[in-house]
């Protein structure tokens, strides 16, 4: 079965936030599959999208590849083809946590969005 858990991070200019993240436990240790992931905001060229395992960033991704309903409004949008969700494929050993997290440069930035999770045991 597949489980979604919600996440929200919002950073102000020259900052990185994280979500409150998914944790794997004993009684539900858990497979992240995807981030599903939308930025609010129009998306500032240098900011990112990080996920983070514990303290090892697994992936850094440029907010301007990510979908925004304020890019649509835009004369040249970034791209034609914005993601929507991030595949990640990674076992959360039991105890540890995934986090989303948005590092902003040149002005707030904030995600919205689910993990997109399986219960492994």
């Amino acid at each position: 079965m597949v489980y979604f858990q919600a996440l929200q991070a919002s950073a102000t200019d020259g900052t990185t936030k994280y979500d409150g993240g998914l944790a794997s436990t004993q009684e539900n240790p858990k497979r992240l599959l995807s981030v599903l992931v939308q930025v609010t905001e129009l998306p500032l060229v240098s900011s990112m999208l990080q996920i983070w395992y514990e303290t090892e960033k697994v992936a850094e991704l440029p907010l301007n590849l990510i979908n925004s309903p304020d890019a649509s409004g835009q004369v040249e949008p970034y791209g034609k083809n914005l993601l929507n969700e991030v595949e990640v494929g990674f076992d959360i050993p039991v105890g540890a946590t995934v986090k989303a997290a948005v590092k902003a440069v040149g002005g707030t930035q904030t995600l919205i969005g689910a993990y997109r999770y399986e219960v492994t045991a």
